[in-house]
């Protein structure tokens, strides 16, 4: 993930798939990037995840519920 702010920038990243909470949309929100030297106003970010992450994602889940039967690797 190249668009991390730097102090979320690691070589290894992981994702917690056995806690999974259902929150709305509205109380979901940007990543914090730090303070605009010149302003001091905070800055935020929106990075995106990739699909192939998201896929990874979406197993890792699915074998946490025991669906894992129920994805299919693409060949």
């Amino acid at each position: 993930m190249d668009k991390l702010p730097n102090y979320l920038q690691k070589s290894d990243l992981w994702a917690k798939c056995d806690c999974i909470a259902s929150v709305s949309f509205d109380r979901l929100d940007r990543v914090k990037a730090g303070k605009c030297p010149n302003t001091g106003r905070r800055l935020y970010e929106s990075p995106k995840v990739y699909s192939e992450d998201m896929k990874q994602l979406k197993l890792c889940l699915a074998n946490h519920l025991g669906l894992s039967d129920l994805i299919y690797e693409d060949t």
